[in-house]
């Protein structure tokens, strides 16, 4: 069975440059240091696709490591999710949802992304829900999709990396207030 190591590595490298083009950066902010099991604690996350938009591409454009326009990323709807799989929490609010950076985004212009969380567990909780991105397919990608021959290059975009920077631990309390009545089973035992 003859390889083609030429067009692995050809692959690999684009596959590289490419890596670098899609990552966000994400700060998770919380209003709070501590709370209360069972109680909501606003979040909200504050993101930056700046890195999406245009400063590697221009760079790389202007590099000639790669044929990136600059246009390429900016105004292509992004689906947002948040999500709190192996985390202590059970989010709540606007937890997904849809994005469009513009062409003219400002380097200092961020988005905020804000929800409720709700800690499930008493002590100090460390892991925190997780944001998540990804491009959306356009009219223009699904047409190029179905007209693309089989083994040539694919025109789809490759997922984004969210650098996710969180706070470092949030203290979570015990529920201690109860408004329970404790009633015998059997009434007949007094």
């Amino acid at each position: 069975l003859p390889v083609n190591l030429e067009d692995i590595y050809k692959k690999l490298r684009k596959e590289d440059v490419h890596a670098e083009l899609y990552t966000a950066t994400a700060e998770l902010t919380c209003a709070t240091g501590e709370g209360t099991v069972g109680h909501p604690v606003p979040f909200a996350y504050e993101l930056n696709l700046q890195s999406l938009v245009t400063p590697r591409q221009r760079r790389r454009a202007s590099l000639g490591t790669a044929s990136v326009a600059s246009g390429t990323v900016a105004g292509c709807p992004m689906l947002y999710t948040i999500v709190s799989d192996g985390s202590d929490w059970i989010v709540s609010g606007k937890v997904q949802g849809l994005l469009r950076p513009s062409p003219g985004m400002e380097e200092s212009e961020m988005i905020s992304l804000q929800f409720r969380g709700i800690p499930t567990q008493s002590g100090i909780l460390r892991n925190f829900p997780e944001l998540f991105l990804e491009y959306l397919p356009t009219k223009d990608n699904h047409d190029r999709n179905r007209s693309t021959a089989v083994g040539t290059d694919n025109p789809s975009r490759p997922p984004i990396t969210v650098q996710c920077k969180n706070p470092d631990c949030f203290q979570s309390f015990a529920y201690t207030t109860s408004l329970s009545l404790a009633v015998p089973a059997l009434l007949e035992e007094f």
